[in-house]
């Protein structure tokens, strides 16, 4: 039966990947081979904790060495009609003259003091000078700019590239020259089109003379060169295209990006030249022949759209974009490696990843000028927004960067994330390799034929179960204004960021504009169950120390006669266990959830919190009140993490309690394990230097939950995890006592928890319990669950909602009556 299901199933996973292919190949496509995972809009934190990242980064790169690359953004272009040449929204102000320039230097110089201290001794990677237009400067200008950078990095290695992009027709020998002596050793040129006839449409004063020209000085003064070129502008032809690549590859440049236009927005491409653009399938057409013509002359495809010459001694020397493209590599002498991004200056995008474990932020600074100088002047750091990322996403952000270099390697991504890639989307991997878009073996993906020009369509694939969750949850939506600004905004981890690119609108396009169009089904729709009516009040209890603590009511028809209390762990609040409360309520209990002292709605109390002040205070606080309110009825405690810990140490402290307690259901919860290797040790001694220098644990920081948590309290973690031993400050021993604890109880552990509660600590708690009636769950693949369960998605994911929870509801009622 189960076979033949889980058949069915997978094949209309494959349709579902089919139908959205389908619907979204002959759609204008977003570059986004460009982008990370998530979109912009999602982006909402608009209080990034500067501070509190750069010493989370400095812990995960402790795990993981990360070289920086630093990109450092110009706000100015050149005034054109129609505007933004045309086509482009990346933030950007109409340059009015020097004194502009000047004045913004100052605040650049500013930006880097701030950050100075956290970044002095980083290795760098590589240096970029990207727009607005950076070639606008004066000449002189170019020392003065690498003087600033030089002041936060002190020593820079030789032989990193440093990169100034700019438009043809600002470029001159004296600039060019001036930019060497400071120590730029590569120019990136957007030329974007070679016919004078094609560039006029964007309202540039450029002529092709201005690129050949410049081309030129690059080669006398030793200076490598790139260029962009753009395919699918309006007007265009196939064979106006290739009489540019023609054109261009003459020169001997060594590296070429190829790129589709996108259209979107409020541009005058999009409002008033759409019926001259060519189509999709045409744009597919001109990559087709495009890619025959480069892969001719010599040309090596490192992207879908980036091209490098195969001449000895130029391949691969484009270093800024291909290690943009790699958050996690694998380096023969050091392991895993890879590489963080600073975004300074004007709408400077950050990418500060972290690790697996201890996912990062991306975050991007303010997009109006004089927003990004009040900041300054107001002593801030000048962001404007950002986004924290969870393991999910910064997996599904690091297949995006894969994906950009055409590959996947399996390998790396099992090992970082600890799944099985192919598995994870194996009904997307076959729909791509049945189109003839993808080969798969044990140790790589890698896109073929089409699939590369489709990649910005196959990432999306694989990102829209997410997105779509991400959707749901966004709240409060961005204004019209703050969407144009985010879809303006540089990519963050493609192969370079260039002021006329305009990728992100293009994917608002398909997500939010084709909305009313129909956007396909989710290919894997949850089982929902259908909700019977409850009710959610809240009550507050005082503690015997008169801290006033806050309960949540959860129930409806109630046929259950034993109430169930839920409780949270560190960082959380009454929401991580409200589902479960409801999904219990649904069920016939009469449920509570509390939130220990200094969490959610509870008060703090005169003291900082500990475990022990949540067990000999709260603990008994609760079950008085849920007892007055249920006629004294014995009830069960339902504890996720620490939220389980803490009854069982007040029941091991006073066993004259175990007659207020039907049972006792801990999920995840352990004491003594976390630190029984070598990475556990390394990561309690990282995470609690971290604690005390800020003085408190950052939840939603290190994306722990939705609460910053006391020092006292994660320091006795650390501390048992360190020992091995569940101990009080007075030294009582707590698992000795938990022999006391005889009453029935369900231990539940995640077969994918291997730091926070591995399965050898929760097993160590169930053995000391000193009951008959107990049981110990293992969700893993290995016992036939659908997934190695993690700390926080045993307690909360859609999965545990289907296999776990109607575990837990079928236990309690065996006891309840």
């Amino acid at each position: 039966m189960s076979s033949v299901s889980g058949q069915a199933t997978y094949g209309h996973h494959v349709n579902g990947a089919y139908d959205y292919i389908e619907k979204q190949r002959t759609r204008r496509q977003s570059n986004r081979v460009l982008h990370a995972h998530p979109s912009p809009l999602f982006w909402l934190e608009r209080d990034v904790p500067i501070k509190e990242v750069m010493v989370e980064r400095r812990m995960a790169n402790a795990a993981i060495p990360k070289r920086l690359n630093v990109y450092i953004g110009t706000p100015y272009c050149l005034p054109t009609n129609p505007e933004r040449c045309g086509y482009c929204l990346f933030p950007s102000e109409v340059y009015q003259g020097q004194t502009q320039l000047d004045s913004y230097l100052k605040y650049l110089e500013s930006e880097g003091r701030r950050y100075q201290h956290f970044l002095e001794d980083e290795q760098l990677a590589g240096i970029y000078f990207g727009g607005g237009t950076s070639n606008l400067y004066r000449p002189d200008d170019y020392h003065r700019l690498m003087r600033i950078v030089r002041d936060v990095f002190p020593t820079i290695p030789p032989g990193i590239e440093i990169t100034l992009e700019g438009i043809p027709q600002l470029f001159t020998r004296e600039k060019l020259a001036a930019m060497k002596a400071a120590g730029i050793n590569r120019i990136s040129m957007g030329v974007q089109q070679l016919d004078d006839e094609m560039i006029k449409l964007s309202g540039r004063k450029q002529k092709a003379r201005h690129a050949f020209q410049t081309l030129q000085w690059c080669e006398e003064l030793g200076l490598r060169s790139s260029v962009d070129l753009i395919f699918g502008w309006p007007q265009q032809t196939t064979e106006l295209m290739l009489k540019d690549l023609e054109a261009i590859v003459g020169t001997g440049i060594g590296h070429i990006t190829h790129y589709e236009l996108n259209v979107a927005g409020r541009t005058d491409f999009a409002r008033h030249r759409r019926d001259e653009l060519p189509s999709t399938e045409q744009n597919l057409e001109m990559y087709r022949v495009s890619k025959q013509f480069l892969e001719s002359r010599g040309y090596r495809q490192v992207t879908a759209y980036d091209w490098e010459k195969t001449t000895p001694g130029l391949s691969g020397e484009y270093r800024f974009e291909e290690n943009m493209r790699q958050a996690f590599a694998r380096d023969a002498d050091h392991g895993i490696v890879g590489y963080d991004m600073w975004g300074w200056g004007f709408a400077g995008v950050t990418y500060f990843p972290g690790t697996p474990e201890m996912p990062g932020w991306i975050y991007m600074n303010s997009t109006k000028a004089g927003e990004y100088f009040g900041r300054l002047d107001e002593s801030r750091f000048p962001t404007e927004r950002g986004f924290h990322y969870t393991h999910k996403d910064l997996g599904i952000a690091t297949l995006f960067q894969m994906l950009q270099s055409m590959s996947v390697d399996v390998a790396l991504y099992n090992e970082l994330f600890r799944v099985n890639l192919l598995e994870e989307y194996a009904d997307i991997w076959q729909a791509l390799v049945e189109k003839g878009w993808a080969e798969v073996d044990r140790n790589k993906v890698t896109l073929v034929g089409d699939g590369v020009f489709y990649t910005p369509l196959i990432q999306g694939l694989l990102a829209y179960e997410r997105t779509e969750e991400m959707r749901k949850e966004k709240s409060p939506a961005p204004s019209v204004q703050e969407v144009a600004f985010l879809l303006a905004s540089q990519p963050p981890t493609g192969t370079v960021i260039r002021q006329e690119r305009d990728t992100e609108e293009a994917r608002l396009s398909v997500e939010v504009g084709s909305r009313s169009e129909g956007v396909v089904s989710d290919l894997r729709p949850p089982i929902r169950r259908q909700r019977e009516s409850t009710t959610l009040t809240w009550y507050r209890e005082l503690t015997s120390d008169r801290v006033e603590l806050s309960l949540l009511r959860v129930c409806g028809d109630v046929w259950h006669d034993s109430p169930v209390v839920l409780s949270h762990g560190t960082f959380s609040n009454a929401q991580t266990c409200k589902r479960l409360a409801t999904y219990l309520a649904e069920n016939g209990f009469d449920c509570w959830v509390l939130e220990l002292r200094g969490h959610g709605r509870s008060e703090v109390g005169p003291t900082h919190p500990d475990f022990e002040r949540f067990s000999e205070l709260d603990v008994p606080a609760a079950l008085g009140a849920v007892r007055h309110n249920t006629q004294n009825k014995p009830l069960f405690w339902v504890g996720h993490s620490g939220g389980g810990l803490v009854l069982l140490m007040h029941l091991a402290r006073h066993p004259e309690a175990l007659m207020r307690v039907k049972g006792i259901v801990t999920l995840a919860s352990q004491a003594t394990d976390a630190g029984m290797t070598w990475s556990g040790w390394a990561k309690i001694a990282l995470s609690a230097v971290g604690n005390n220098l800020l003085g408190y644990a950052p939840g939603p920081l290190f994306k722990l939950g939705p609460e910053n948590e006391f020092r006292g309290v994660m320091n006795q973690w650390f501390r048992w995890n360190w020992n091995g031993r569940w101990t009080g400050h007075d030294g009582f021993d707590y698992l000795d006592g938990l022999g006391q604890v005889t009453v029935p109880a369900l231990c539940v552990a995640g077969g994918g928890d291997r730091f926070i509660a591995p399965y050898e600590g929760c097993r160590r708690l169930y053995n000391a319990l000193g009951g008959q009636d107990k049981q110990m769950m293992f969700c893993a693949k290995s016992e036939g669950y659908g997934e190695d369960y993690s700390h926080a998605r045993i307690m909360t994911s859609r999965r545990a909602q289907r296999e776990i929870w109607p575990i837990i509801s079928e236990w309690l009622a065996k006891r309840a009556n």
